[in-house]
């Protein structure tokens, strides 16, 4: 049996204890899949393996926000906030990308890669609204269109 079958408690300290005693910042039990911290250093979008991302305040480790609606039950699925940290955004074991509103929790967004079962990588530009998404051995760059220019649109 491999560990994803087994219920693990996962504790993320914080940063600060490489100098002083560590105290658990964030207990959950079950199995974690991703996780980073919003622009602002304030929370942590943690995705789980029971198909649910969480929003986790950092300091007292309490549980703002969750967003459904994704497949993620056996694979590493990646999870990350766009640019701007208005938007939680997933790839899914369904072949989809979803993108929830950070604070409705609402999805906004479904995009579909065709011909493929799992969406395992996602990852927006630090300033930019463009966002790079893996799937099997590819990888797709997409883009609002209304950033292109204008010499870009007449050359496709």
């Amino acid at each position: 049996m491999c560990m994803a079958d087994f219920m693990v408690v996962i504790i993320v300290k914080c940063l600060e204890c490489i100098k002083s005693s560590c105290k658990p910042l964030f207990l959950f039990l079950g199995s974690l899949n991703c996780a980073t911290f919003t622009k602002d250093g304030q929370c942590m979008l943690v995705s789980c393996l029971d198909n649910t991302l969480r929003l986790v305040d950092k300091d007292g480790g309490e549980v703002l926000s969750e967003y459904v609606g994704h497949k993620n039950e056996s694979y590493r699925v990646e999870s990350c906030l766009n640019n701007t940290d208005s938007l939680v955004v997933s790839g899914s074991e369904d072949g989809c990308i979803y993108a929830w509103d950070l604070i409705e929790g609402t999805v906004k967004h479904t995009l579909k890669h065709k011909n493929h079962k799992v969406v395992h990588s996602v990852s927006f530009h630090p300033s930019k609204p463009v966002m790079l998404t893996a799937a099997e051995a590819n990888v797709y760059l997409w883009m609002d269109s209304s950033e292109i220019s204008d010499d870009e649109n007449d050359d496709k």
